[in-house]
Protein backbone atom coordinates (compact mmCIF):
# COMPACT_ATOMS: atom_id res chain seq x y z
CA UNK A 1 0.00 0.00 0.00
CA UNK A 2 1.62 2.99 -1.09
CA UNK A 3 -0.79 5.88 -0.59
CA UNK A 4 -3.57 6.32 2.47
CA UNK A 5 -6.13 8.89 2.89
CA UNK A 6 -8.79 10.02 5.49
CA UNK A 7 -11.29 12.22 5.09
CA UNK A 8 -13.01 12.85 7.98
CA UNK A 9 -16.59 14.71 7.96
CA UNK A 10 -18.43 16.48 10.93
CA UNK A 11 -22.31 17.47 10.47
CA UNK A 12 -24.44 19.12 12.91
CA UNK A 13 -28.18 19.44 12.54
CA UNK A 14 -29.57 22.25 14.08
CA UNK A 15 -32.94 20.46 16.27
CA UNK A 16 -35.08 23.22 16.80
CA UNK A 17 -38.42 21.17 17.12
CA UNK A 18 -39.26 17.73 17.54
CA UNK A 19 -39.97 16.81 13.62
CA UNK A 20 -36.27 18.17 13.03
CA UNK A 21 -34.41 16.27 15.73
CA UNK A 22 -36.63 12.99 14.31
CA UNK A 23 -35.76 13.87 10.82
CA UNK A 24 -32.04 13.94 11.69
CA UNK A 25 -32.05 10.47 13.13
CA UNK A 26 -33.70 8.96 10.65
CA UNK A 27 -30.83 10.55 8.02
CA UNK A 28 -28.36 9.20 10.29
CA UNK A 29 -29.85 5.78 10.47
CA UNK A 30 -30.15 5.74 6.70
CA UNK A 31 -26.61 7.15 6.42
CA UNK A 32 -25.51 4.26 8.42
CA UNK A 33 -27.73 1.27 6.41
CA UNK A 34 -26.04 2.55 3.17
CA UNK A 35 -22.44 2.53 4.37
CA UNK A 36 -23.33 -0.50 5.82
CA UNK A 37 -24.38 -2.11 2.50
CA UNK A 38 -21.67 0.27 0.64
CA UNK A 39 -18.66 -1.63 2.60
CA UNK A 40 -20.10 -5.41 1.75
CA UNK A 41 -19.63 -4.15 -2.06
CA UNK A 42 -23.41 -4.34 -2.70
CA UNK A 43 -23.27 -1.26 -4.97
CA UNK A 44 -20.25 -1.52 -6.15
CA UNK A 45 -17.36 -4.26 -6.37
CA UNK A 46 -14.07 -4.37 -5.09
CA UNK A 47 -14.16 -0.48 -3.82
CA UNK A 48 -10.86 0.23 -1.38
CA UNK A 49 -12.82 2.92 0.50
CA UNK A 50 -14.09 1.70 3.66
CA UNK A 51 -17.68 4.41 4.59
CA UNK A 52 -17.71 4.70 8.06
CA UNK A 53 -21.07 6.36 9.77
CA UNK A 54 -21.04 7.25 13.34
CA UNK A 55 -23.93 9.04 15.73
CA UNK A 56 -25.87 8.59 18.87
CA UNK A 57 -28.74 6.95 17.48
CA UNK A 58 -26.46 4.58 15.49
CA UNK A 59 -24.47 3.97 18.71
CA UNK A 60 -28.30 3.43 20.57
CA UNK A 61 -29.03 1.10 18.14
CA UNK A 62 -26.51 -1.13 17.86
CA UNK A 63 -26.47 -1.77 21.68
CA UNK A 64 -30.07 -2.53 21.56
CA UNK A 65 -28.83 -5.06 19.14
CA UNK A 66 -26.18 -6.45 21.49
CA UNK A 67 -28.64 -6.46 24.44
CA UNK A 68 -31.03 -8.71 22.19
CA UNK A 69 -28.36 -11.09 21.91
CA UNK A 70 -27.26 -11.25 25.37
CA UNK A 71 -30.49 -11.61 26.90
CA UNK A 72 -31.18 -15.65 26.74
CA UNK A 73 -27.16 -15.39 28.68
CA UNK A 74 -28.77 -13.17 31.59
CA UNK A 75 -31.87 -15.13 32.20
CA UNK A 76 -29.64 -18.49 32.45
CA UNK A 77 -27.13 -16.71 34.86
CA UNK A 78 -29.96 -15.29 36.80
CA UNK A 79 -31.81 -18.57 37.04
CA UNK A 80 -28.56 -19.99 38.07
CA UNK A 81 -27.89 -17.50 40.86
CA UNK A 82 -31.82 -18.19 42.23
CA UNK A 83 -31.18 -22.05 42.08
CA UNK A 84 -27.47 -21.73 43.78
CA UNK A 85 -28.95 -19.22 46.59
CA UNK A 86 -31.56 -21.39 47.12
CA UNK A 87 -29.53 -24.26 47.81
CA UNK A 88 -27.01 -22.61 49.95
CA UNK A 89 -29.89 -21.56 52.13
CA UNK A 90 -31.32 -24.99 52.57
CA UNK A 91 -28.65 -26.51 52.29
CA UNK A 92 -27.91 -30.44 52.65
CA UNK A 93 -30.81 -32.07 54.55
CA UNK A 94 -32.65 -28.63 55.38
CA UNK A 95 -29.36 -27.52 57.30
CA UNK A 96 -28.68 -24.02 56.58
CA UNK A 97 -25.09 -22.70 55.84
Amino acid sequence: MEHVTLIAITLYGNKENKKKSTDFSLWELAAYEYSHKYNQNFYKNETLIEFLVFGNEILNMEINKANTKLSPYFGAVSLGGIGYKRQVNFGVNGVTF
